[in-house]
């Protein structure tokens, strides 16, 4: 009911949208694999910024698909948006601050505790986020089902209305 359909500027613009975010997701993913050996760079750098770059090319990924989708279909969807971006950004929140925590292990021990804490509280962070979208998600239903229920109300009224009065 909350939907809005696209011009074919706009449709066009969704998929210049898709294919670039797509081609940083990938350039992100690729430069992942060149991030220098342990020796290098240290293990917590190695392994946080692999997995990081790997959270990030594949959250790009979803991202240039939700693109794609509006493309395809012409039409944005209240709800649907709603949940496609919400959910993508308590996932990659999330996935970070799991990074963070399981990573935190090959750092010096002065800081590891605090980088631990900090992935934890970005994973309350994201829990959080979720409950509220759910929230929010269940209060756009409710909005519709009175929305449709208000518009069989109305054309119940103007059908009582149309309807004539028999003589008394």
């Amino acid at each position: 009911m909350l939907d809005k359909t696209l011009s074919p500027r706009v449709r066009g613009l969704y998929l210049l949208t898709a294919a670039a975010t797509l081609a940083v997701g990938a350039f992100i993913g690729w430069a992942a694999t060149r991030v220098p050996p342990v020796s290098e760079a240290g293990e917590f750098a190695t392994r946080f910024l692999k997995g990081y770059a790997a959270i990030t090319a594949g959250a790009l990924g979803y991202v240039a698909v939700i693109y794609f989708v509006t493309f395809w279909r012409g039409v944005v969807t209240q709800r649907v948006r709603q949940r496609g971006w919400a959910g993508i950004g308590v996932v990659y929140v999330g996935l970070v601050g799991w990074l963070l925590a399981a990573t935190a292990q090959a750092l010096p021990e002065v800081i590891r505790d605090e980088v631990r804490i900090f992935g934890f509280v970005m994973m309350l962070f994201a829990a959080a986020a979720w409950a509220r979208h759910r929230v929010a998600l269940a209060e756009t239903a409710v909005t519709e089902k009175l929305l449709e229920i208000e518009l069989r109300l109305a054309e119940m009224g103007e059908a009582v209305a149309r309807r004539p009065v028999p003589p008394a």
